[in-house]
């Protein structure tokens, strides 16, 4: 997971940077001047695209291991799409029933500029209250890992994948014939 989150919150500081040369200010400038240029609007879509698909790789991941924090992060999450769902379906992005996203393509390559500033960009916006969870999501996952290593934990796979939970050498056959 916590790979997942340092993913997303990469491709979320892209849309949240309030720089001069930040990809949306630079996408406002050429909007603006009226060069007859795109390729920062592009830019901002192709980060976008790019927020939803490691926005769903944590959801994914997180419903995938289970624990009833993960759950409660997952829930937090989909309260940030509830609480932006005109506003993202606007822009052409749905949540599924699993709670990942989908993108309708068409509709987010016509979108205005300025809205999807105001859903991507914008301090209090759908993606500001995204990251900020995603840290924190990050931070107890990198945490969680540390301590395990610390305590001498290991995964209940073996390095081939195989189920060592049961504690049969790996085999992952509790009702083996071998034994």
């Amino acid at each position: 997971i916590y790979s997942s989150c340092e993913s997303l919150l990469n491709a979320s500081d892209k849309l949240l940077g309030t720089q001069d040369d930040s990809i949306f200010n630079l996408a406002m400038k050429e909007n603006k001047e009226q060069t007859g240029k795109t390729d920062n609007k592009e830019k901002v879509i192709s980060q976008i695209k790019s927020v939803v698909k490691n926005f769903n790789t944590v959801m994914e991941k997180m419903n995938d291991i289970g624990y009833t924090v993960n759950t409660l992060y997952r829930k937090q999450l989909s309260q940030y799409v509830a609480q932006s769902k005109i506003d993202l379906k606007n822009l052409g992005i749905t949540e599924e029933k699993d709670g990942t996203l989908s993108i309708d393509e068409k509709v987010l390559n016509a979108a205005d500029l300025s809205k999807l500033q105001d859903v991507f960009s914008k301090k209090n916006s759908f993606m500001n209250r995204v990251a900020v969870r995603i840290e924190s999501i990050s931070a107890y996952a990198n945490s969680n890992v540390s301590l395990q290593l610390q305590n001498g934990y290991t995964s209940a796979y073996s390095k081939f994948g195989e189920n060592t939970e049961n504690g049969y050498g790996g085999t992952g056959h509790y009702f083996s014939a071998s034994r």
